[in-house]
């Protein structure tokens, strides 16, 4: 079985490394590369406190969050289907019924089969922690503030 390998990368690497750039800002200070099969896509962000964190949606299909930025790979056939630029910082990815890409002040719903954006939900505080139950997602953020969203 195929797995995505991730590599980190120099700044002078990742200028010369052939690969597809799926995000890189000028003020970025680390880099790296994720491959799979003979697929590879290369990206930069800004601080090396922090890691990217790569998500196996289905297959050969993966996610990568980190810092201002959450891209949906396919593997497999090379297509780009999610490069978005977020409002807040990236903070988590979960997959259930649908794609949840946690940001510290919004979560937004993907459709886990077509990829369309569902929703954005605002929160009042930096996140924390969330649970979905009843039809509904229960979020907990800082400062003791909660909100509720319906998912119907």
């Amino acid at each position: 079985m195929d797995e995505i390998s991730m590599t980190f990368l120099t700044e002078t690497d990742f200028n010369k490394t052939d690969a597809f750039v799926l995000f890189a800002e000028d003020m970025s200070k680390c880099y790296g590369l994720t491959a799979l099969n003979d697929m590879r896509y290369k990206f930069g962000w800004h601080s090396d406190m922090i890691k990217p964190q790569i998500t196996k949606i289905v297959d050969l299909t993966y996610s990568i969050g980190i810092d201002l930025h959450f891209a949906v790979v396919d593997f497999q056939d090379g297509t780009v289907i999610h490069n978005l630029r977020l409002f807040s910082f990236f903070f988590d990815t979960y997959v259930m019924d649908q794609i949840y890409v946690i940001t510290e002040m919004e979560i937004i719903r993907i459709n886990r089969l077509t990829y369309e954006i569902l929703n954005h939900f605002q929160l009042p505080d930096i996140f924390e922690e969330m649970k979905i139950e009843n039809g509904r997602i229960k979020v907990q953020c800082m400062g003791g503030l909660s909100a509720e969203f319906d998912l119907k």
